[in-house]
């Protein structure tokens, strides 16, 4: 019994990992960067943030270039900081799916049909459940999360920059609360197909 509670909850978190860093990848793209910049809100007075500077900033954290826009020493060096915490995201996909696969056959070796459709069911709900919370939480603090988010990856006060810094008046607060909110409605959407596709395919099975 205890065998097969860690096997769902090792299924669940590479399930849950799968997922995760796979909209990562979907979101660090040209396409979604420029549909955020179609919707951001620019104070009057204000100039638009230069889409082609942003684009060329994801660019150097998919290893596209090494190029930068005109940055100052301290943005750059928070940008490798940022790739190579990007790199751990990603590459995260591999060995996540990979274990996903492994607990899958175990759990089909182990369990009926009927249960193993039922604990994928609930691995997306459980997964829905985690990113509904993260979501409140992000709408009613996200300044204390994206500080402690930074703090957990990021040494000393090397990630805070001045609003007049050309790294914040590419990607604005407004850029990451949109894009946080994103990757976890993305996720749920997903998971929630998962869940049910698995309740459907469950009642057919003995």
């Amino acid at each position: 019994m205890q065998t097969e509670r860690f096997l769902k909850f090792i299924f669940f978190l590479a399930l849950f990992t799968s997922v995760l860093t796979v909209n990562l990848y979907l979101l660090l793209s040209p396409s979604y960067v420029t549909w955020q910049y179609s919707r951001l809100t620019v104070d009057s007075g204000s100039a638009r943030p230069d889409t082609g500077k942003a684009l060329a900033i994801v660019d150097y954290l998919k290893h596209k270039t090494d190029r930068l826009p005109m940055l100052s020493y301290k943005e750059r060096s928070h940008l490798a900081d940022v790739r190579h915490v990007f790199d751990i995201g990603l590459n995260a996909f591999k060995p996540a799916f990979a274990v996903l696969i492994i607990a899958a056959a175990l759990l089909v070796k182990s369990l009926s049909r009927r249960q193993v459709w039922r604990t994928l069911a609930l691995c997306g709900v459980g997964g829905i459940a985690i990113l509904t919370g993260l979501s409140w939480a992000m709408l009613l603090n996200f300044s204390w999360m994206f500080s402690h988010f930074h703090g957990l990856f990021f040494a000393g006060d090397s990630w805070i920059f001045g609003t007049d810094s050309l790294l914040i008046r590419l990607f604005p607060f407004q850029f990451w609360v949109r894009a946080g909110l994103h990757w976890a409605l993305l996720t749920m959407s997903e998971l929630a197909l998962i869940a049910a596709a698995a309740v459907t395919a469950g009642r057919y099975q003995p």
